[in-house]
């Protein structure tokens, strides 16, 4: 995956010339401007799996930190809310975490430079079994909101078309009779957006429109009711989500399977023929 952001850093800036490298790489007599990526700490969350944090340190001459703004600009432009696709086909989405440092000067390297950290996430498509809560909302949200994505693997996100990602959170079994088992499911709804106003405001509307909706219906036409949902606008988009959903669907039991009887076999005397 670093390759991937390596190559479009270098496609994206061209003042550059193609100088970013691994921290091993780089040096005092390295050419500037150039740009070091590295791996990060990582503290993103127990659901979330293929996650990384990656930095970028854009180093310049040791002139004026107008360079390294400029710089760390271009950075920032070339991969906040882009997708990178992986030769594997993987989709990953960065999103921009901000520059937790103040500006430095490396006396070893005889450069300017800022950390700039970047949230590198997958979001895989969250699909389940069916009946598929997740992908029952999947297919109402856009079609409520023609602006909204689900898809992950194609999502651009902008705060007028931000990206809403669903994912299964609790599962309970509640009513159980003959004819079947009601289920209780707790979705999270996870609104990106560049800002928080962005994530706001479709909050409100997501939410709202929920509030106003029974049901919706799962691939099977059977009926996926709204019980309660609950926003949270200070919950963090990425790792828990600002959306908590409650509903509550049937699950048929398993027809029994039988053999079917192709023919009778019988050892015995047939009565009324004698023996």
């Amino acid at each position: 995956m670093r390759k991937e952001l390596r190559d479009k850093l270098v496609s994206d800036i061209a003042s550059i010339g193609g100088r970013v490298y691994e921290p091993h790489a780089a040096g005092a007599k390295t050419q500037k401007p150039y740009l070091v990526i590295r791996q990060g700490n990582e503290d993103l969350g127990a659901w979330l799996g293929n996650q990384s944090v990656i930095e970028v340190w854009p180093y310049t001459a040791r002139t004026t930190f107008k360079e390294v703004d400029a710089l760390a600009k271009s950075v920032i432009e070339s991969l906040d809310k882009k997708l990178v696709l992986t030769a594997e086909g993987e989709a990953f989405t960065c999103i921009y975490a901000g520059s937790p440092d103040e500006d430095m000067v490396d006396e070893d390297w005889d450069a300017n430079t800022r950390l700039l950290q970047f949230v590198v996430l997958s979001f895989p498509l969250h699909v389940t079994t069916e009946p598929d809560p997740v992908a029952a909302m999947n297919q109402w949200i856009p079609e409520k909101f023609l602006s909204l994505q689900v898809d992950s693997r194609n999502w651009a996100i902008s705060d007028e078309a931000p990206a809403v990602y669903w994912r299964l959170s609790n599962l309970t079994a509640l009513e159980h009779n003959p004819a079947g088992t009601w289920m209780e499911a707790t979705l999270m709804g996870h609104i990106l957006a560049p800002s928080p106003i962005g994530r706001l405001k479709w909050l409100k509307k997501i939410t709202e429109t929920i509030a106003l909706t029974e049901c919706i219906y799962l691939a099977d036409g059977s009926p996926l009711f709204f019980k309660t949902v609950a926003a949270d606008s200070q919950a963090d988009h990425i790792k828990q989500g600002q959306i908590k959903l409650t509903v509550k669907y049937g699950l048929l039991p398993e027809a029994n399977e039988s053999s079917k009887l192709n023919h009778i076999y019988h050892s015995g005397a047939i009565p009324g023929q004698g023996g």
